[in-house]
C-alpha cells in the first residue's frame, strides 16, 4: 500500500508499506512519480523529441539531488522513473547516459538496495555494458549495485547472463566486469559456474572474448592456485599453453585483498567510525579462500565396481592390470573426488596391496594410482585414508629397482602434501617398516623424512607423536653403523634435523643407552650434528629458547661451559641425566676442546663420574615378577616364539633382546649381553657370576632364569671355545643353585633339550 504525505518542505515524504522487498510495478509507481516530481516532468521523459527528454532528465537529476535524503523517496521509485519507455533503450546517448547516471547517484546515496531491485536493474544494465559511449558508467553502476545489495546476488546473475547476449562486445565487457569484481569483492562466485563460463569464453570465436576469459582465468588463479590449472588440463593444447603462460605471470603474487563488500551492515554513528574501521580491517585480514571448498568434486564410489576390486586380487597379472586401469580411468575422468565418508577405504587398500606385486610394472602403476588419489582427495579425507596406504608405500622404498623406489617416494611426497606431517610418522607404522633390515629402505626413508623435518620448526617434539623419538632413533643409530655407505651418509645427513626438531635431550638420552662400542661410533656424529644445529640461524633458535623452559636453552649458541652449568638447575632428575652423559662423551672424545677450556673439562669430568657411578648403584637384574608373569602368559597364548630350532633366527635374538629390556636389565649388562664381540659376552658372564652370589642377586636370578637360559642357548650355537667353556660353568652353577629345580619344572623345562 502506498501512502503519500506532504511535508512542510518542498519535497515529499513517501512511505511504502509491504513493498520494501517486493517489486513495485510501473503502474503502481507512476502515481508516486507524479506525486514527487510532477506529472509534466514524468511525461517529458517519454516524448519523441530527444532534446525534451534530455531537458526532462536534467531536471529530474537536479530534483533528485535536491531531495532532503534518498530515504525521503524509495530507491525503487527513483530507479523505476528512468526505466519508463524508452528507458535504457533510449536512442540518444546523451539522454541514455543521464538515465544511467541517475540510477548510479540514487544507489550511491542509498545505504542498501533490495535483491528485488537488483533483479530489476541487472538485465537492463547488461544490455548497455558493451556500449562504447555509456559502457563505463554502466560498469560502475553495476559495481555500486553489487555493493549496496549483495555481490552474491548480482555477480551470479551477470555470470549466467554473459553468453545469453549475442553481441561479442557485450560478452567481453561482461567478462571484464567479472574480472574486476573478483579483484574487488573476492572470489565469492560458485566455482563450477565460473569455470564453465571461462571454458566457454576460451573457445569463443571472437578474440576479444577469448582474451577477456583469459584475463578472468588469471585472476581466479590467484585465489585457487594450481588447482585451476588441473581443471583446464583437458582443453586444446593451444588453450592450455595460453593458460600456462598467463598463470606463470602470477608466480610469487598473492590473491588481492577485497576492498568492497567487507563492511558490516550495522549502522554506525560518527562516534563509532573508528571502531567500524577496525572491524573492517579485521574482516579483511581474516577472510581467506579455502581452495579445497572451491573445487567441484565427484563421488566415484559407485563407479569403482566390485568386479574391479576382484580383478586386483586375481592370480593372472593381466587381470590385475585390468583392474588397476579401470580404477585409473575413473579417477582420471573425475579429477577431484569426494572422500565418500570412508567408502574409499576398500579400493585404496586393494590398490595398496598391489604395490607389493611381483610384477614390477603393476607395482609402479599402483604407486602412481595412489599418487593420483592423494591429489584428488580433499585434505580432510586424505588424512583419514593415509594409514591404509602408507605401509605398502614405505616398503616399496626398499625395492631393488630404482624406478619403484622413485615412484614410492613420489607417492609419499604426494600424500605428505595433503595431510599433516605428524599423521604420516606414526611410530607404529615407522617401526614396522624399519624393522626390515634393508639398506635401500632406510636410505630412501631417511631421505624422505629429512625433507619433511626440514619444514618443521625447532623444538616441535610436543606436537609430534609422544613415542616417535624412542621408536625412530634406534634405527637411525643402527643405520649410522650400516655397511652400506649411502645409508650411513643419509643417517648422518638427517641427524641435525632430528636434533633440531626432537631436541637434544631425548636423542642424547637414547644414545647413552647404546652398547659401549655402538656408543663410541654414534656419539661423534651426534656431537658434530649438534654443532651444526647450533650454527643454524641463531636468531630463530634464540627466539624459540625464550618461549621454551630454561633447560632447553642448551640448544642455543652459548658456550658449552655455561650450558653444562645451567642444565642441573631443574629439579627433575631426567633433565640432568639426559644432558650430562653427552657432555661426558664429548670430554672423552674431543681432547683438544677439553684442553682449551678448563672449566668445561672439570664439568665434563664431574658428569663422567656421575655416569660411571649411576649404573653401579642399580642392580644388574631386577626381581620383576610382573614381567615374569607377562612372559608366561604370552607364552601360553603363543605370542612368543618357540625355542625349538636347529639354529636361532634373527627374530629370536630380537625378541630376547626386548624381553631383557622389559625385565629391567641394567643398560650396561644389556649392552654386553647383545654385543657382537665375544669378549663382551665373557665380561657379561663374569658380572652375572658375581651377581649370583649376592643376596639380592639370588632372587633376581630365579625370576629371570628363563631369560638367562635362553641367552645361554643362543651363545652355545657360537663356535668360540672360551665362551662355550664359560657358559658351561655358569649353567652348572645355576643348576646347582637353591630353587633352580623348581624353576626348571615350570617355564624352563622346554629349554633343557637344547641345553
Amino acid at each position: 500500500m502506498v501512502v503519500v504525505r506532504w511535508s512542510s518542505r518542498t519535497s515529499v515524504s513517501i512511505q511504502l508499506r509491504d513493498c520494501a522487498t517486493k517489486c513495485l510495478y510501473l503502474i503502481l509507481a507512476l502515481p508516486v512519480h507524479c506525486s514527487v516530481f510532477g506529472e509534466e516532468l514524468i511525461n517529458k521523459l517519454s516524448v519523441p523529441e530527444w532534446k525534451e527528454r534530455f531537458a526532462g532528465m536534467t531536471e529530474l537529476v537536479e530534483k533528485t539531488k535536491a531531495l532532503g535524503s534518498i530515504t525521503d523517496c524509495p530507491l525503487q521509485v527513483l530507479c523505476r522513473i528512468v526505466l519508463r519507455k524508452p528507458g535504457l533503450k533510449d536512442t540518444n546517448f546523451q539522454v541514455l547516459r543521464l538515465r544511467v547516471e541517475h540510477i548510479q547517484y540514487a544507489l550511491e546515496a542509498s545505504k542498501s538496495a533490495s535483491s528485488t531491485l537488483a533483479e530489476l536493474l541487472v538485465p537492463e544494465l547488461l544490455e548497455k555494458i558493451g556500449d562504447a559511449k555509456v559502457g563505463d558508467v554502466v560498469r560502475s553502476t553495476l559495481t555500486i549495485l553489487a555493493e549496496r545489495s549483495s555481490y552474491e546476488m548480482v555477480g551470479p546473475q551477470i555470470l549466467q547472463s554473459v553468453f545469453q547476449a549475442k553481441n561479442p562486445k557485450t560478452q567481453a565487457d561482461s567478462l571484464l566486469w567479472l574480472n574486476q569484481s573478483v579483484q574487488e569483492f573476492g572470489l565469492k562466485l560458485r566455482p563450477q559456474d565460473l569455470i564453465t563460463t571461462i571454458r566457454t569464453g576460451l573457445n569463443a570465436t571472437n578474440p576479444a572474448v577469448r582474451q577477456a576469459s583469459l584475463t578472468l582465468a588469471s585472476t581466479v588463479h590467484l585465489f585457487m592456485g594450481d588447482a585451476l590449472r588441473n581443471l583446464f588440463a583437458d582443453e586444446k593444447p593451444a588453450v592450455v599453453a595460453l593458460l600456462s603462460a598467463e598463470f606463470d605471470k602470477n608466480a610469487g603474487q598473492k590473491a588481492p585483498v577485497p576492498t568492497r563488500g567487507v563492511r558490516t551492515t550495522k549502522p554506525s554513528t560518527a562516534a563509532e567510525d573508528g571502531e567500524e574501521d577496525e572491524t573492517e580491517a579485521a574482516v579483511t585480514e581474516v577472510q581467506e579462500i579455502d581452495t579445497e571448498a572451491l573445487l567441484p568434486r565427484v563421488d566415484i564410489r559407485d563407479q569403482i565396481t566390485p568386479d574391479m576390486l576382484t580383478l586386483l586380487s586375481s592370480k593372472a597379472w593381466k587381470e590385475r592390470q585390468e583392474g588397476l586401469t579401470g580404477i585409473q580411468n575413473v579417477l582420471s575422468a573425475a579429477k577431484h573426488i569426494e572422500g565418500g565418508n570412508g567408502g574409499l577405504q576398500e579400493p585404496l587398500t586393494a590398490v595398496a596391496k598391489v604395490c607389493g606385486d611381483v610384477n614390477k610394472n603393476l607395482c609402479k602403476i599402483a604407486l602412481q594410482l595412489l599418487t593420483d588419489f592423494a591429489k584428488a582427495l580433499p585434505k580432510a579425507d586424505a588424512a583419514k585414508y593415509v594409514r591404509f596406504v602408507e605401509p605398502p608405500m614405505l616398503l616399496c622404498l626398499g625395492d631393488s629397482k630404482p624406478q619403484i623406489r622413485e615412484a614410492a617416494n613420489s607417492a609419499l611426497t604426494a600424500w605428505q602434501s595433503r595431510v599433516p606431517f605428524a599423521t604420516m610418522i606414526e611410530p607404529e607404522v615407522i617401526g614396522d617398516a624399519l624393522k626390515v633390515e634393508n639398506a635401500f629402505l632406510r636410505t630412501e626413508f631417511l631421505r624422505w623424512l629429512s625433507g619433511g623435518f626440514s619444514e618443521l620448526p625447532a623444538n616441535h617434539q610436543r606436537r609430534l607423536p609422544s613415542d616417535l623419538t624412542p621408536t625412530l632413533m634406534p634405527y637411525v643409530f643402527a643405520t649410522l653403523e650400516d655397511r652400506n655407505p649411502d645409508a650411513r651418509k643419509q643417517a648422518q645427513a638427517i641427524l641435525p634435523q632430528l636434533i633440531r626438531v626432537l631436541g637434544w635431550e631425548g636423542v642424547a638420552k637414547l644414545a647413552n643407552k647404546l652398547k659401549a662400542t655402538s656408543k663410541d661410533a654414534v656419539m661423534p656424529h651426534l656431537e658434530k650434528a649438534r654443532e651444526a644445529v647450533a650454527a643454524m640461524a641463531p636468531p630463530p633458535t634464540t627466539q624459540t629458547s625464550r618461549k621454551e623452559t630454561a633447560p632447553k636453552a642448551i640448544r642455543g649458541g652459548a658456550p658449552k661451559a655455561a650450558e653444562v652449568a645451567e642444565t642441573p638447575t631443574p629439579s627433575e632428575d631426567t633433565e640432568e641425566t639426559s644432558s650430562n652423559p653427552p657432555n661426558a662423551s664429548t670430554g672423552g672424545t674431543a681432547g683438544g676442546k677439553k684442553k682449551a677450556d678448563g672449566k668445561k673439562g672439570a664439568s665434563t669430568a664431574t658428569s663422567k663420574k656421575s655416569v660411571v657411578e649411576e649404573p653401579a648403584a642399580a642392580p644388574l637384574l631386577q626381581a620383576n615378577k610382573n614381567a615374569k608373569t607377562t612372559r608366561l602368559n604370552d607364552e601360553k597364548k603363543r605370542k612368543l616364539l618357540k625355542w625349538d630350532f636347529d639354529a636361532p633366527t634373527r627374530d629370536h635374538v630380537q625378541q630376547l633382546n626386548q624381553l631383557f629390556l622389559n625385565a629391567g636389565t641394567s643398560p650396561d649388562l644389556h649392552a654386553l649381553l647383545f654385543h657382537s664381540d665375544f669378549k663382551q659376552h665373557v665380561k657379561a658372564l663374569d658380572q652375572l657370576t658375581r651377581f649370583f652370589d649376592t643376596p639380592e642377586g639370588e632372587e633376581a636370578t630365579l625370576v629371570n632364569l628363563d631369560l638367562i637360559l635362553r641367552w645361554i642357548v643362543l651363545r652355545f650355537f657360537e663356535t668360540n671355545p672360551v665362551v662355550v667353556g664359560r657358559l658351561s660353568d655358569v649353567y652348572c652353577s645355576l643348576s646347582h643353585s637353591p630353587g633352580s629345580s623348581a624353576a626348571a619344572d615350570g617355564d624352563v623345562v622346554d629349554l633343557i633339550p637344547l641345553l
